[in-house]
């Protein structure tokens, strides 16, 4: 928390759906939230669920198995799709797109839907 103070500034309902989905949706434990606190910084519907998304894809078709949730989203966004959209377009086509159109995805109770 020391290195990133700016956290107490999140609203309560932001926090409370950035929690949710960093513990529901993938699975994190209070500690590791804690130690990677700078997470709660970064924007819900613009960052962490299109990112989220790319990488469930990219799993499923067996092109990046290393699904490293917090290194994907402290990428800026010129090192995130030259490293994690550019090199599977041949393989995943739409990639792109799909990372794009769910930017802005507020409905946080259905993320989980696979575009």
């Amino acid at each position: 928390m020391r290195r990133s103070p700016y956290i107490f500034q999140i609203s309560e309902e932001n926090m409370r759906k950035k929690l949710g989905f960093l513990m529901t949706e993938l699975g994190f434990k209070p500690d590791y939230l804690a130690k990677h606190a700078a997470l709660l910084g970064y924007n819900l519907e613009n960052r962490m669920v299109p990112r989220h998304r790319v990488l469930l894809v990219l799993k499923e078709k067996g092109l990046f198995l290393d699904y490293n949730f917090y290194t994907a989203i402290i990428k800026t966004e010129k090192q995130f799709l030259k490293i994690l959209i550019e090199p599977f377009k041949d393989d995943a086509p739409g990639l792109l797109q799909l990372y794009q159109s769910n930017k802005g995805y507020s409905n946080t109770d259905a993320i989980s839907r696979r575009s």
